[in-house]
């Protein structure tokens, strides 16, 4: 079979699964073998706290299955307090985009890290408030990435 393909049977004159077969010619003969093919698997996953909140998600362009040559973009969104640090697995680099080829089942992790919050100064009003939709510390059981 081409990549990305694997046999499943012949039909016509010969029949059956293996990859050979055996024909005897005696008169004119039809013979096919049928392919199909492979459905792969993507797998995401982000970093999460010790309590299991993850810190972000992962959208994909495409809905599987995915077959050999597909090509998928994945996008990280980190969540309020978080910012998107990097891929591993299948995909590298820093960027929040990155694209997956489909070459056979692969998996993919977004690592996001908490947004250092400025130690506040109690001389300055104001400064001890945790911004709007932001995680201050510690408290949710945070874990490295």
């Amino acid at each position: 079979p081409n990549p990305g393909y694997r046999f499943t049977k012949w039909s016509g004159d010969a029949s059956g699964t293996s990859t050979t077969a055996t024909v005897t010619i005696d008169g004119n003969k039809d013979v096919t073998a049928t392919f199909e093919p492979i459905p792969y698997t993507l797998g995401t996953s982000v970093t999460k706290t010790s309590l299991g909140n993850a810190h972000g998600s992962v959208s994909r362009s495409r809905a599987g299955p995915y077959y050999y040559g597909n090509r998928v973009m994945l996008t990280a969104s980190a969540n309020a307090g978080y910012r998107f640090v990097r891929w591993s697995g299948h995909a590298s680099g820093t960027s929040t985009r990155t694209s997956v080829t489909m070459n056979g089942n692969k998996s993919v992790k977004a690592h996001f890290e908490l947004i250092p919050i400025s130690p506040c100064d109690p001389t300055v009003p104001g400064s001890c408030v945790c911004p709007s939709g932001v995680v201050c510390g510690n408290a949710d059981g945070e874990e490295g990435g």
